[in-house]
């Protein structure tokens, strides 16, 4: 009775020593961003930087863009998202309240976007946005696999 007694006891407190240790977090800076680990779970924070640039490859995939025009998409989308997140933190993440200043900024994006791309790549940009839209309005279906709505996921 005493063995079992003490193994249940040295079981319930190794299993709360190891729950106890998942709570610390570290983190680490990086080129991509910032890595937290906490336990065992790896949770990456993207910088602008990065942010911009998969924005940047995505759009050069589905657009078939020149080098410059993905540098242009790219310096766009930066000073995009770094303007996103300046109201971000200005508004604590109450994206109600920052709403007035958004909209600017989303507009001056798009207005400078049809700058750089063609006619023909600015109606598949349009096409592209509209299936995304469209896409996510839908709830998804667990019995069937469609791969475009991550291509639609920014």
């Amino acid at each position: 009775m005493k063995k079992s007694t003490l193994a249940i006891c040295l079981i319930i407190a190794i299993s709360g020593s190891v729950m106890a240790n998942r709570n610390i977090c570290f983190q680490s800076f990086s080129n991509n961003g910032i890595n937290t680990i906490c336990g065992d779970s790896v949770k990456q924070t993207s910088t602008p930087e990065s942010k911009a640039q998969k924005h940047a490859d995505y759009m050069a995939q589905k657009l078939n863009l020149s080098s410059t025009q993905k540098q242009q998409v790219y310096n766009l989308t930066l000073n995009k998202v770094k303007s996103m997140s300046a109201l971000k933190t200005k508004y604590n993440g109450d994206i109600k309240a920052a709403q007035p200043e958004i909209a600017p900024i989303r507009a001056d994006y798009d207005s400078k976007l049809k700058t750089v791309l063609t006619p023909d790549q600015q109606k598949q940009w349009q096409l592209l946005q509209e299936d995304r839209k469209l896409k996510s309005q839908q709830p998804a279906k667990i019995s069937e696999y469609d791969p475009t709505i991550l291509d639609s996921q920014w």
